[in-house]
């Protein structure tokens, strides 16, 4: 038996040879009947659409098990929405997959609740890319990191490490102040200056579009993650 994938550069003819079994039949039948599963389950052999199969995937990648699970079970417990996606959202390639755990901020959800430029959520977000020398990224989205960097003296001791230890410091790069330059010169980054440990730093006010982002997990960033989470649950009441 032999299936032509003509949407699959990898593959050199576009073909691939399926040997006669009954249950590779029936999967197949998912994606050439009437109600057609995507052509990117296919590829990722994702063919129980109710199955989590991306917790599973992204628990082999981490040397430290424990760290990913408990991460896992604490977002599941206080009712993160699991969303898998099997495609990069931006640029729709087939080397890049993964998901996200997240939660409405105003109500309302855009097409792509693991797009970055997505300011209406919080949560946690898994991507693997194939073609990235680390290919494994987990980001936390968060919202209104200005008003949390202007009230930084109100934060506990464990978010004000965790934000000295990951929140990116302001390099003068001006994007955020990128569309103002078109109208005026005179006007600084807007970076907050912040202190902590009796030292002073000045912070990036968005933070690479609201999010933190690593290659790995360990118990530190999962405590911060928690923690930067309850914070945004109760500043959105959600």
């Amino acid at each position: 038996m032999y299936i032509l994938i003509s949407a699959f550069p990898s593959f050199p003819k576009n073909i691939i040879e399926i040997k006669n079994d009954i249950k590779i039949h029936d999967i197949i039948k998912q994606f050439i009947g009437k109600e057609k599963l995507p052509f990117h389950n296919f590829i990722r052999c994702m063919y129980n659409e109710n199955y989590q199969y991306f917790i599973e995937i992204f628990g082999q990648f981490k040397e430290d098990l424990k760290v990913y699970k408990r991460l896992i079970k604490w977002l599941d417990d206080n009712e993160y929405i699991y969303i898998p996606f099997l495609v990069n959202s931006e640029v729709k390639n087939s080397e890049s997959s993964g998901m996200g755990f997240y939660k409405k901020v105003n109500g309302n959800v855009g097409n792509m609740p693991f797009s970055i430029y997505d300011h209406s959520i919080i949560g946690m977000f898994m991507d693997y890319n194939a073609l990235i020398q680390e290919p494994a990224l987990f980001s936390l989205r968060v919202q209104n990191i200005k008003e949390i960097l202007k009230n930084f003296n109100e934060l506990n001791e464990k978010l004000k490490d965790f934000i000295y230890n990951y929140h990116s410091r302001c390099n003068g790069c001006n994007y955020c102040i990128q569309r103002h330059l078109k109208r005026t010169k005179n006007i600084k980054p807007l970076a907050i200056s912040v202190e902590h440990n009796n030292k002073k730093f000045v912070l990036c006010s968005i933070n690479y579009v609201y999010s933190y982002s690593w290659n790995t997990l360990n118990d530190k960033i999962v405590d911060g993650v928690i923690a930067y989470l309850k914070l945004m649950e109760k500043e959105h009441n959600i």
